[in-house]
């Protein structure tokens, strides 16, 4: 029953707080990639604590034109602070950076692969991501 209760949360969480909205997150850089290919941040004010997991909004916007139509990437995502391992439960892709630009891919990632809704570890000392999930970690 509780996780029907926390997955009802979300999805109104989800709606409310659409990626779509871009525009009106409030993003704080976070890290930035050791090649500078890639500067990552999230907005303080989306954190959510759940239990033992946080949910924030995060931006991941890349410097570097290679050449691929995605240039930054919204996601909704849930970390567990004890063990800095992250669930991504949205994604969208962009054309442009800091989330501007027509949306090139959209969707949710346990119903789009549910082998790809894993917990997977960051490094807080040396990731970019581990960057971020270490603020969001000790942000209240």
């Amino acid at each position: 029953m509780q996780i029907k209760k926390l997955l009802g949360i979300l999805v109104l969480g989800l709606l409310w707080c659409n990626a779509s909205f871009a525009s009106n997150f409030k993003w704080i850089k976070g890290a930035t990639t050791f090649d500078g290919t890639s500067t990552w941040h999230y907005d303080k004010k989306t954190i959510v604590e759940v239990g033992e997991h946080k949910y924030f909004w995060q931006l991941t916007d890349y410097l570097d034109d290679d050449g691929t139509p995605i240039r930054s990437v919204i996601t909704h995502s849930m970390v567990n602070c004890d063990t800095y391992k992250i669930r991504w439960i949205t994604y969208s892709g962009y054309s442009g950076q800091m989330g501007k630009g027509q949306i090139i891919d959209d969707f949710i990632v346990p119903e789009f692969d549910l082998e790809n809704f894993k917990w997977t570890y960051y490094d807080p000392n040396k990731t970019s991501q581990g960057k971020i999930l270490k603020k969001v970690c000790n942000s209240r």
